[in-house]
């Protein structure tokens, strides 16, 4: 009889225990953590990952610290569970650091935040960041070198030549090719630029020239010779200095070596040029292989950014930039 009822009693306890049991699952205490909780992005365009650890429905959202809001976005905006949030930012080319907040919450919880950082262009007295590419502010000197100042004209080099020729008369080296008649772009293998330079394209140099440029005479800009500040709107090109450039670069009249004998040409005006081999995209291309586009400007207000042809073995100087990394 005391073992029947003892039965009876455990039997008599299950429906409460079940009950209890169901109680404490249907009520389980809401979780939400994400991680990591800072960010630090890269200037390069680049994606990263936040993990989320929920037993809840969750939101994200995004709170920027200017009015630019472009620059990083996510994916997806919500879940449930545990789930992941990728964070994708934009090249930042732009020389101040950026920053955004990721908020992650869910109904009657605080948000949880993780912070973006995105770091900016790091930039040395020899460079200059216009647009979204870095230029030097010195024109190539030896191969694999800058010249000491941004006044002066370097050597001269012929197109897809890495031998540089000297601006002051007499010529040196001596004045061997007179003619390069080919096909191909400035390559590589025979650039002068210094290690992580390279030579523009016509793109790079059109988009510069687009935005500005202004001829200032030696003594007008603390330099010592004449030249041109371009980059920036002419308003503000007129107002550059050796000391305070306004965003522009400045390049020094230094003319050219005419190709026939090296002889100097058009001191008086600014030559570059570009790694194209013919002349602008929207021209049919030049037909002579044995020349190619240069960009020029003087003092008289002249400035020919849609292309000068001449002979490819014509030496001007060079002017480098490099790619935001």
């Amino acid at each position: 009889m005391k073992k029947l009822s003892n039965v009876l009693m455990a039997a008599s306890l299950l429906p409460m225990c079940w009950s209890c049991g169901n109680k404490s699952k249907s009520e389980a205490t809401p979780e939400l953590s994400i991680s990591p909780l800072a960010i630090s992005a890269e200037v390069v365009a680049n994606s990263y990952t936040i993990t989320v650890t929920a037993n809840v429905a969750w939101t994200a959202a995004l709170e920027f610290e200017d009015l630019d809001t472009a620059w990083c976005e996510i994916s997806p905006t919500e879940g449930t569970g545990n789930g992941t949030i990728t964070v994708t930012v934009a090249l930042n080319a732009g020389v101040v650091p950026r920053s955004a907040t990721i908020l992650v919450g869910s109904e009657g919880m605080s948000n949880r935040k993780s912070k973006v950082v995105q770091l900016g262009v790091e930039l040395s007295d020899d460079e200059m960041l216009i647009g979204k590419l870095i230029w030097a502010t010195k024109n190539v000197g030896e191969p694999g070198q800058f010249t000491a100042s941004p006044d002066a004209p370097g050597l001269l080099y012929q197109f897809n030549r890495n031998v540089g020729y000297s601006f002051n008369d007499p010529c040196t080296p001596e004045w061997t090719v007179t003619e390069i008649d080919e096909d191909s772009d400035w390559l590589p293998q025979n650039s002068p630029a210094p290690e992580g330079w390279r030579i523009p394209t016509w793109e790079e140099v059109d988009d510069l020239f687009s935005r500005g440029f202004k001829w200032r005479n030696a003594g007008e800009s603390g330099y010592a010779a004449n030249g041109l500040f371009v980059g920036n709107d002419e308003e503000i090109a007129a107002l550059a200095t050796k000391e305070n450039p306004q965003g522009c670069i400045f390049i020094p009249a230094s003319g050219a070596r005419d190709a026939v004998a090296g002889a100097r040409a058009r001191d008086w005006c600014m030559e570059i040029q570009t790694s194209r081999s013919t002349g602008r995209p929207d021209w049919a291309p030049v037909a002579n292989s044995k020349t190619r586009v240069v960009i020029w400007a003087d003092g008289g207000g002249l400035c020919d950014w849609s292309g000068d042809v001449q002979s490819k073995a014509r030496a001007t100087s060079v002017r480098c930039v490099r790619d935001i990394k």
